[in-house]
């Protein structure tokens, strides 16, 4: 038998999902104001304690005092995937998977991410599927 509550959290992840899938840009925000990224222009996503980096095509950088989980929630399943507890990675900009130190991932520019054991089984069903 299920809640009110539990069928209105239920309503509230479908109509999350839906809605992810028609972002194109993510807002971030630092002490200078608030940047607007293509999703198509990010690597991937780097935490530090309270902070995310993004790594951008190009080479850019932009680092926003939000934690990695409050990004997580804003970014489409389809297109994004936490490898580990510190990244979030556009599926799209992975070359390889690597089987070195546990497992890894090399993004286009030859950055290598690692990858979590509990993720790895999962992540390479995602790579399949692209």
């Amino acid at each position: 038998f299920k809640t009110r509550a539990h069928f209105e959290e239920q309503i509230r992840q479908v109509v999350g999902a839906v809605q992810r899938q028609k972002i194109e840009k993510i807002a971030v925000s630092d002490s200078k104001g608030t940047k607007f990224i293509p999703l198509d222009d990010i690597l991937y996503l780097g935490s530090h304690k309270n902070y995310t980096t993004f790594y951008l095509s190009g080479g850019q950088t932009f680092t926003a005092s939000k934690t990695l989980k409050h990004f997580e929630s804003f970014l489409a399943t389809d297109r994004f995937f936490r490898i580990h507890h510190q990244y979030i990675v556009q599926l799209k900009s992975i070359e390889a998977y690597l089987n070195e130190e546990g497992g890894k991932v090399q993004l286009v520019g030859g950055t290598k991410l690692e990858v979590s054991r509990r993720k790895k089984v999962e992540l390479l069903e995602m790579l399949r599927n692209i």
